[in-house]
């Protein structure tokens, strides 16, 4: 007689390794030996907004994964995205928000550049600034800094509009400014002004 018997295939069942290398399965019905590929299933959801009666396979060695969460609505829209060209983290992005964002090394700030370049500065190498209302991008260099950050080749002493495409450097790094927002779109169109932070 099979020990999966008598088992609601609704039940939720956990999968605790036994020393010979087989699996034990734990749930309302009790404890017996139990076939890693079965399919489970989730208890149906009894209320709210999440359904939770999904299907799921467990199979040996795969690790449980958590379902996914809400989306968190109060996250800020991307309105851009720098581009790693060359230099550490080549290949990767960091995504622009709307308002003043910092750029530096550090993981506090709005635009951390943390791929293991030290020329750049921890904090506040520079600014990149938009603004839905003018619906631009501007780079600011600061000019406290020792670090020098150059756009397209020529070195920044005062702001600069930025324009698609662009290329910013600073250390090692070179960077490609690539906009999502501007004159024909705005996140402002779509979501109202009372729900961009500025």
């Amino acid at each position: 007689m099979s020990s999966n018997q008598g088992r609601d295939d609704d039940e939720t069942y956990i999968l605790k390794p036994q020393h010979g290398g087989g699996t034990q399965g734990v749930g309302a019905g009790g404890a017996g030996e139990y076939d890693p590929t079965k399919i489970i299933k989730r208890q149906p959801s009894t209320g709210g907004a999440t359904d939770n009666s999904e299907t799921h396979i467990i199979r040996p060695g795969a690790k449980p994964t958590q379902a996914a969460s809400t989306p968190n609505v109060d996250v800020q829209p991307v309105v851009g995205w720098l581009v790693i060209l060359r230099g550490p983290g080549q290949g990767s992005h960091r995504a622009i928000f709307n308002g003043n964002n910092s750029v530096g090394r550090d993981v506090t700030q709005r635009i951390p550049i943390n791929f293991g370049d030290s020329a750049i500065s921890a904090e506040e190498q520079a600014y990149i600034q938009y603004d839905f209302e003018s619906r631009e991008f501007y780079l600011v260099p600061n000019m406290a800094k020792s670090n020098i950050v150059s756009v397209n080749s020529t070195k920044l002493v005062s702001p600069v509009q930025l324009s698609y495409a662009d290329t910013i450097e600073m250390g090692q790094t070179v960077m490609r400014f690539v906009p999502l927002c501007g004159p024909d779109f705005d996140w402002s169109d779509e979501l109202g002004t009372d729900t961009i932070e500025k």
